[in-house]
């Protein structure tokens, strides 16, 4: 087994999705998403789990994978560095 932490696991998809009245599911913050959501979609079949994100708290997870992918990005070419923060 490595010892180097993997950058990502399991399947994983996001979407950015349109509110319409229909869509009840409150963001992770406790908010109502109200013009746009981040629906990130981890796992397949029966053992997905679906995580709600309003615009602002999207963002901040967008944030996160872009700094973990320019880490990794790092330590790819120059093997210095951690690959997570």
């Amino acid at each position: 087994m490595s010892d180097k932490p993997g950058l990502w696991h399991s399947y994983q998809k996001v979407e950015i999705v349109t509110v319409t009245v229909r869509h009840k599911k409150l963001c992770a913050c406790g908010l109502l998403p109200e013009v746009r959501r981040l629906d990130v979609i981890k796992g397949a079949g029966r053992h997905q789990k679906t995580e709600i994100l309003c615009v602002d708290c999207g963002l901040d997870w967008i944030k996160t994978r872009v700094a973990e992918a320019k880490r990794a990005k790092h330590y790819f070419e120059t093997g210095e560095g951690d690959i997570r923060g």
